[in-house]
């Protein structure tokens, strides 16, 4: 593992390639500074927890990646998608 760290230091984050050209999003929110809520929110997007018919409109409109990252009451989506020349 401290090897991959050092080399991620000295190379930079490997993106996943796809054969066709993606786009890249990432959008800030401000959650409620309430940690229950945050609670309820984290279990929510759970991949334990989150709806099937959610998961698959997601990969309808082409998103091939999405995460979200939360500290505090802040939290950031970055989502990959299939670029809209090669969606139909």
């Amino acid at each position: 593992m401290i090897e991959e760290i050092k080399i991620m230091k000295e190379n930079g984050y490997e993106m996943k390639r796809y054969g066709y050209p993606v786009k890249r999003y990432c959008q800030t929110m401000d959650l409620k500074d309430d940690p229950e809520l945050i609670a309820k929110y984290r279990e929510c997007h759970s991949k334990e927890k989150s709806w099937r018919e959610i998961r698959e409109g997601i990969r309808s409109v082409g998103i091939l990646e999405m995460e979200i990252y939360i500290c505090g009451n802040q939290a950031l989506s970055h989502l990959c998608q299939i670029s809209a020349i090669y969606f139909s």
